[in-house]
Order: C-alpha cells, then structure tokens, then sequence
C-alpha cells in the first residue's frame, strides 16, 4: 500500500474539520492551509502568514492533532510552517 501524501491526509483533514468548526472559522483560519510534509510522527501545516499559523498553534493545535491522529493512528506532532 502506498503512503498517502502530506496533503492527501490534509485534506481528508480538513473536511472533517468543516465540520466541527463553524464555518467562519473554517473559511478565516483553516481554507487556505496546506499539508507540506509528514515525516516520522511529525506533520507540518502550512499556513498563508504568520498571523494564521500563530493562531492556529495557539488556539486549534489540539483539535488538528485529534484529526490527525484518527486519520493516521500513529502519535502526530503538529507544527506549522509559513
């Protein structure tokens, strides 16, 4: 079986979290993100600025990394890049 890409992952990711934020939130902070790279447990998250990245880090990190973590079932570490 071969390896789903960084952004394969992301964007079954991202559907599922359309869902469990509401869609102004999904539209400002999460629409415009990128899955760049997954490489042993660590996932980076592309982000249009600094401004959505910093958000995204301080007040969704949790919310992504369950996603993550259901989607891939291994432990993720989630960072995010500009």
């Amino acid at each position: 079986m071969e390896a789903r890409s960084a952004q394969e992952i992301w964007e079954t990711a991202l559907g599922e979290l359309q869902i469990q934020v509401n869609k102004a939130n999904y539209r400002t902070w999460l629409e415009k993100t990128v899955g760049l790279s997954y490489q042993g447990n660590q996932f980076v998250v592309g982000a249009p600025n600094t401004f959505v990245a910093e958000y995204l880090d301080k007040n969704q990190r949790s919310l992504i990394k369950k996603t993550l973590i259901g989607l891939t079932r291994r432990d993720i570490k989630v960072v995010f890049s500009v």
